[in-house]
């Protein structure tokens, strides 16, 4: 979605991939949270989204990696990460939550908006608006209106059009289908109240329908606490997808070294698995927090590396 706005946040943790734990939880068991969340996101629009994504924010900001992507979250925020900066420095936490907003195939031409929320807590939604306001971009696109009767912040981009509201505990954002089930200042969407969506993981996703290359779902968390901590199921559309992604990752368990000629990738290669058979795998990655430095040093020393 071009309004990446804070749904931003969901693309930062999604490019790390990370805890080292004594015992390292299966995908079912790290995503306890997103029971009782998918259960009452049903009580409120009616149906369970095919897209929940839940984000410690307190939690990635003690890996070395946050500070790699801290000064790109917000650059697509009406006001620039000028503005969301000091936002960012107190936010606790996001949620994502969406439906066929991945992969979605779109004519040549056509403008859709998609059907999507966000959510994020521990700032100040009103200084964060009123910072934005005061930028070129923020006094062009955000406008105020209304939605389902409360009163919003609209913007509109590209073609694409976000409602904005303020909450005590921090920010609302709602787009396309979903803005019609969403009320600001009513339910537990509507106040932000994300708290019990949010679990000790930094990242935990229930994601389906994804039409992504071969790939049709997703289910797991990722930590990265203390070094890099993943296990996600994986579901692929057939055997033959899955067959091929393990092909794939084999090949690169075994030439992986010899590629990335680097003093202790080989140790890291072998801190990353790829299991299963047919369409459904898991992924699981285990690197300590020094493994977790390295590779953040090897980043910065190509000029930031997958940041860029």
């Amino acid at each position: 979605m071009k309004n990446k706005t804070l749904f931003v946040l969901l693309v930062a943790a999604m490019a790390f991939s990370g805890c080292k734990s004594k015992k390292q939880e299966s995908a079912a068991e790290g995503t306890k949270n997103l029971k009782k969340a998918s259960a009452d996101l049903k009580n409120e629009l009616g149906f369970k989204p095919k897209m929940l994504v839940a984000i410690n924010i307190k939690n990635a900001k003690s890996s070395p990696l946050f500070g790699m992507v801290k000064d790109e979250i917000g650059k697509d925020f009406p006001g620039g990460k000028e503005c969301f900066k000091p936002a960012l420095e107190k936010a606790e936490a996001a949620v994502l939550i969406g439906d066929n907003i991945i992969g979605k195939k779109v004519k040549a031409g056509e403008k859709k908006t998609p059907n999507a929320y966000g959510a994020i807590t521990g700032i100040d939604g009103k200084a964060l608006i009123e910072c934005a306001m005061k930028s070129a971009k923020g006094k062009d696109q955000l406008k105020t209106g209304k939605l389902n009767g409360k009163d919003v912040w609209i913007n509109t981009d590209d073609g694409e059009t976000t409602y904005i509201w303020v909450t005590k505990n921090g920010l609302g954002v709602v787009s396309g289908e979903l803005s019609k089930k969403v009320t600001p200042g009513k339910g537990v969407l509507g106040n932000t109240e994300i708290g019990g969506f949010v679990g000790s993981k930094t990242v935990t996703l229930d994601v389906s329908g994804i039409n992504e290359d071969k790939l049709e779902a997703a289910k797991g968390y990722m930590d990265f606490s203390s070094g890099i901590s993943a296990n996600i199921d994986i579901t692929f559309k057939d055997a033959g997808a899955g067959d091929k992604a393990l092909a794939q990752f084999k090949m690169f368990s075994e030439k992986g070294e010899k590629m990335i000629p680097v003093p202790g990738i080989g140790e890291i290669i072998k801190g990353i698995s790829l299991k299963g058979s047919g369409k459904n795998l898991t992924l699981s990655v285990s690197l300590s927090k020094k493994q977790v430095e390295m590779l953040s040093d090897l980043a910065k020393s190509m000029g930031g590396g997958f940041m860029k």
